[in-house]
């Protein structure tokens, strides 16, 4: 991640802009009970410590909860609060390898990390927005908080249900399902129309699930559009031995031609199919995300100006003020405990 000049990284300004810092020694009882009374007026509290630490400090929810009984207290971590693993380190590779999400689900297809951090964004902070906003509803009928235990591992785990989900379920005769049986419904590219190819100065997704729909791309490009061929390029390899050939026609046909050359071809056909774009050009590239405003400048009050991702909120929710405060060095608003 590049740095900036004032030593900060450019995620750490995307993150932390708008907000406030302070950093105290928790050992000092002076400090412990300013923080108590900040605590006293909070709706929410997030902590991202090991199990037990806050515990160490008498900041834990049960040692606090007299002070705020209105109080959403979240701990988020790698693995929970309890359990054999809980107070290991972890960062966002190693819950994805132990949920499976690194699997690629072909055989003699090594284990591939993503290239984004999903376990901690999809698995840790999108679990903990839902639970918070669902407690602070809640608390709206009990009109007391409540404690929050999620785990960064759990919340990756629930985010693979169409892969994990078919090989739990019994069959008749309490069988399971076998290890080696081919996945019936697999998103890995093991399957003709739905995988990536290369063009001829790129590549094109495709995303086919219906047959009707592969019909017309099989029409589109000139190649057979029997029945046979329809049922080939919605199958797995794995398997039907004949979709790797028709894979391998597929991607012959398309190397002709380039990625915009298709697009203009499939594109009016309605027929599920995108370019690949880079994550670093995809908003200025895209007209769908050019068109949704996935970016937004920001005025710093410090004159500076930044682009950056916006929050995914629906347009009642958005509040997109001119200027926004820089994120904050660490420990600059130390003076907000001065009032207590």
């Amino acid at each position: 991640m590049p740095i900036c000049s004032d030593g900060t990284s450019l995620l750490f300004r995307q993150l932390n802009r708008g907000k406030k810092s302070i950093a105290v020694n928790l050992k000092d009882p002076v400090v412990h009970e300013k923080l108590l009374h900040l605590i006293k007026d909070c709706d929410v509290l997030i902590e991202q410590n090991r199990p037990g630490t806050m515990k160490e400090y008498n900041l834990d929810y049960d040692s606090i909860k007299s002070v705020n009984p209105r109080l959403v207290y979240c701990s988020l971590s790698s693995y929970g609060q309890d359990g054999p693993c809980a107070k290991q380190a972890a960062h966002d590779i190693m819950y994805m390898a132990r949920t499976g999400l690194v699997q690629q689900d072909l055989p003699d297809v090594e284990p591939r990390p993503l290239s984004f951090p999903a376990a901690a964004v999809g698995g840790g902070a999108l679990p903990a927005c839902v639970n918070i906003v669902a407690a602070l509803y809640q608390r709206q009928t009990t009109h007391k908080g409540c404690y929050l235990d999620l785990s960064m591992m759990d919340g990756t785990f629930a985010l693979n249900p169409v892969r994990v989900t078919p090989m739990l379920q019994e069959k008749k005769g309490n069988e399971r399902v076998p290890e080696n049986a081919a996945p019936g419904f697999s998103l890995a590219g093991d399957i003709p129309a739905y995988r990536i190819y290369k063009t001829k100065d790129g590549w094109l997704t495709l995303g086919i699930m219906e047959p009707k729909f592969f019909t017309s791309f099989l029409k589109a490009v000139g190649m057979p559009s029997t029945k046979e061929y329809v049922k080939m390029g919605l199958t797995s390899m794995m398997e039907n031995p004949e979709s790797a050939k028709l894979m391998r026609q597929i991607q012959q046909k398309l190397m002709e031609r380039t990625t915009t050359s298709w697009m203009s071809t499939l594109g009016p056909l309605d027929i599920c199919c995108a370019p690949v774009h880079d994550a670093s050009t995809a908003a200025l590239e895209d007209d769908q995300l050019k068109h949704r405003k996935v970016l937004i400048d920001v005025q710093l009050k410090n004159g500076e100006k930044l682009s950056l991702v916006k929050p995914p909120l629906a347009a009642p929710l958005v509040f997109q003020p001119r200027t926004c405060d820089p994120a904050p060095r660490v420990g600059e608003n130390n003076d907000l405990l001065d009032q207590y």
